[in-house]
């Protein structure tokens, strides 16, 4: 029998308050989507998801069943991101690309 998840951790790298703040606002009343941790950039979300640096505590940061990830941040890409995780072991990881571009090249990119 599989068991069901009580809840679904969730990391959120966006450099925008504003979009983690609407984040937050559209999660607060989903019972099984819990945001884990907050980052701006794309070197803060490799460092989460390695587990490096202050996100070595498993306990108090722990590894997330869902990313959403900005494209356009500072200190490494969305892009930059997305290439890295591809030369990681991380299966369980899903991921979501949130991005104010409309840009049919940006798009193609992302789904590389």
């Amino acid at each position: 029998m599989k068991r069901i998840k009580k809840f679904y951790s969730v990391l959120l790298a966006d450099d925008s308050e504003d979009d983690r703040l609407f984040t937050r606002l559209a999660f607060r009343n989903h019972p099984r989507l819990k945001i884990v941790e907050e980052v701006t950039n794309g070197e803060e979300a490799i460092a989460y998801l390695s587990g490096t640096g202050i996100y070595r505590d498993r306990e108090k940061y722990p590894f997330p069943d869902l990313l959403l990830l900005d494209l356009k941040m500072p200190r490494f890409d969305g892009f930059e991101v997305l290439g890295w995780l591809q030369q990681q072991l991380f299966s369980g990881l899903k991921v979501v690309v949130v991005s104010g571009s409309f840009l049919p090249s940006d798009i193609a990119r992302a789904l590389e």
